[in-house]
């Protein structure tokens, strides 16, 4: 198994595994900041081609902690994190093949942001 990515997020250095699905050590790719707020994600739509990028979810919603879900819209559950009050972001790298994709938070059915992964660059 490769050795972790070590990417710093705000206070504290965030470490990411590349596994299936997500981006090398190499080559992360360019970024998405997610911004969840007291009442839902902004941007609440993503539309990227397809390649690597680092997703960043931004946790400005008060809750103390929060559970996101990255689920493929008519698939598989590809992420599913909890992220305590003390670490507030949430920092992965991913390589999503093109089709929809839901990032949700377990707790707030109504927070959704849609990813859109266009087929060309």
């Amino acid at each position: 198994m490769a050795d972790p990515v070590v990417i710093s997020s705000g206070n504290a250095p965030v470490a990411t595994q590349p596994a299936a699905g997500q981006a090398s050590a190499e080559d992360p790719g360019d970024g998405e900041v997610v911004t969840l707020l007291p009442y839902g994600f902004d941007p609440k739509e993503i539309s990227k081609p397809r390649g690597r990028f680092i997703l960043l979810v931004d946790n400005h919603s008060g809750a103390q902690g929060i559970n996101l879900r990255l689920d493929r819209e008519a698939g598989a559950r590809l992420h599913d994190v909890q992220v305590p009050a003390s670490k507030r972001d949430w920092l992965q790298a991913v390589n999503l093949p093109p089709g929809n994709y839901l990032l949700t938070e377990a707790s707030h059915q109504d927070w959704v942001c849609r990813i859109t992964i266009r087929p060309g660059r």
